[in-house]
């Protein structure tokens, strides 16, 4: 049977142990009965239960913390800094994200939806990470750019040597006559520092923004200088061209020393590679046992800037 309390505010859910049996007994003066494990579980409604379970969490002695959503809302504030794997879960609800930095720390598995918000100055991140392992189970949205030449932002955020693998669905944010192609503005996923890395399973997709006839985002931005690496065994797929614009790159690297190691699809938007190399200091090997296709009506499926840096091509 299930025993609740409340522990910090917040509510707390574990398995309560059946009624021992006169064996049972026995075991346990003998001690060799086996311990009853019982994970913390709570629920956070607004921004401030969120936080606060986060702390509870952090606080109780289990190995590992789940906390589930019960209603929908907007997250405006401080860092979620964990110490140890947490959980969020939305339950059918969503979580907005109204911020534009990196709020979420450690390390944490997501499931459920979770969107950034739109807007026609600053659209939010679906989720922005840093320092830590994280897993996303769910579907994650950047925020709509509202209004001609606002961009989109970028589904989830890579920051501050962190590793993502996604087994669910990123989307960039979409915009309208914006033109996503030097910037990972609107793109599915982006990496932002040394020694970020990304694994797409076989069950991920990760799809760039689209730009309403402008240029649409990449699937997955590498804007960092040096130590990156892309496992995908999924879907990464750039922005689709709508009403006369241009689709987005698959994976676009600005930088740096990159591995990119595919047994999945990569494929570009109309009009685009799917895989380039901007920056001629730029040193990038792929291993492919996978497919990697441009976009219709282009001509290379990878691409490298004029002069630019060592690549190597493994088959």
């Amino acid at each position: 049977m299930k025993s609740s309390y409340k522990r910090h505010g917040m509510q707390r859910t574990c398995v309560r142990a059946p009624q021992l049996s006169a064996i049972t007994l026995a075991l346990v003066a003998a001690n060799l009965a086996p311990q009853v494990a019982c994970a913390g579980v709570y629920t956070a409604s607004n921004q401030s239960e969120l936080q606060a379970a986060v702390v509870a969490a952090n606080a109780d002695a289990d190995s590992s913390s789940t906390i589930n959503l019960t209603a929908s809302f907007s997250f405006t504030g401080a860092t979620l800094v964990t110490t140890k794997s947490i959980t969020i879960d939305t339950q059918g609800f969503v979580l907005t994200s109204i911020y534009s930095t990196i709020p979420i720390n450690s390390n944490y598995t997501f499931e459920g939806t979770y969107v950034g918000a739109a807007s026609a100055t600053t659209p939010g991140y679906g989720l922005a990470v840093g320092n830590g392992v994280f897993v996303n189970n769910g579907t994650v949205t950047g925020g709509q750019g509202i209004g001609s030449n606002v961009s989109g932002n970028t589904g989830l955020a890579v920051s501050t040597r962190a590793t993502l693998t996604n087994n669910g669905t990123i989307t960039g944010g979409a915009a309208t006559n914006f033109n996503a192609s030097s910037t990972g503005l609107g793109s599915g996923v982006s990496l932002a520092s040394t020694a970020s890395n990304l694994v797409n399973s076989g069950s991920g997709v990760i799809v760039g923004g689209t730009s309403d006839g402008g240029v649409s985002a990449a699937g997955v931005f590498n804007g960092v200088s040096v130590g990156t690496s892309i496992i995908n065994q999924g879907i990464i797929r750039g922005g689709a061209a709508l009403n006369g614009g241009t689709g987005g790159m698959g994976i676009r690297l600005t930088q740096g020393t990159s591995t990119i190691t595919n047994s999945g699809l990569i494929e570009a938007g109309d009009g685009a590679a799917a895989i380039y190399m901007f920056r001629p200091t730029g040193n990038l090997t792929i291993v492919n046992s996978g497919r990697i296709h441009a976009g219709s009506g282009y001509a290379n499926a990878v691409e490298f800037a004029t002069g630019a840096g060592l690549s190597t091509l493994e088959l």
